[in-house]
C-alpha cells in the first residue's frame, strides 16, 4: 500500500514491461525518489506461471528480455554487463544445480543451454533494437522524480 502521493512522485507502473519486470522498476523509482519500502512478515503464495503455463517459451523470453531492459532503464553499463553475465551464469552454465521447486530459475533455465543461450541473445538484440524507447523511458522516471523531489521540498 502507498500514498498516491508517491505515485505523482514517481509515476505510474511503465507499461513496456509485459508480464515481469514492472513492479521491480517502480519500486526502484521509488527507492531513487527518497521512500522507504517496508516488507511484511506476511507469507504470500504465488501460483507460479499460473496464467502463462502454456506459453513457457514467452515466459522465459520476456523474463531475460525484461531483465535486461530493467537495467538499462534504471542502471549504468556496468549493471547491465553483470546482468547479461547473470543471466548467462543462471542460463548456461551447465554445473549449476538448482532447486528443483525455485520458480524463477525455472523459468531461467527453462531449455537446453543452446537454446537458452540463443533467448538471451536475442532478448539483448532486442533491446538494442528497442534503446531509444527505452533510454526515454529512463529519461522520463528521473525527470519525474526529479520533479517530485522538488514539489516535496516546499
Amino acid at each position: 500500500m502507498c500514498s498516491s502521493t508517491v505515485f505523482r512522485n514517481v509515476g505510474l507502473l511503465d507499461e513496456a514491461y509485459i508480464a515481469y519486470g514492472e513492479f521491480n522498476d517502480f519500486c526502484s523509482r521509488v527507492i531513487r525518489a527518497g521512500y522507504v519500502i517496508l516488507e511484511t512478515n506476511i507469507p504470500v503464495w504465488h501460483y507460479s506461471e499460473g496464467s502463462s503455463q502454456k506459453i513457457k517459451f514467452m515466459t522465459t523470453w520476456l523474463e531475460y528480455r525484461n531483465a535486461i531492459r530493467f537495467v538499462i532503464k534504471n542502471e549504468g553499463l556496468t549493471g547491465i554487463f553483470r546482468m547479461v553475465l547473470a543471466l548467462l551464469y543462471h542460463g548456461c552454465n551447465p554445473f549449476l544445480t538448482r532447486k528443483p521447486d525455485d520458480p524463477v530459475l525455472k523459468r531461467l533455465r527453462r531449455y537446453n543451454i543452446f537454446v537458452t543461450f540463443g533467448l538471451i541473445i536475442g532478448s539483448f538484440c532486442w533491446n538494442v533494437l528497442n534503446i531509444i524507447p527505452t533510454l526515454k523511458a529512463r529519461h522520463k522516471a528521473n525527470r519525474h522524480i526529479k520533479r517530485g523531489l522538488a514539489g516535496s521540498r516546499y
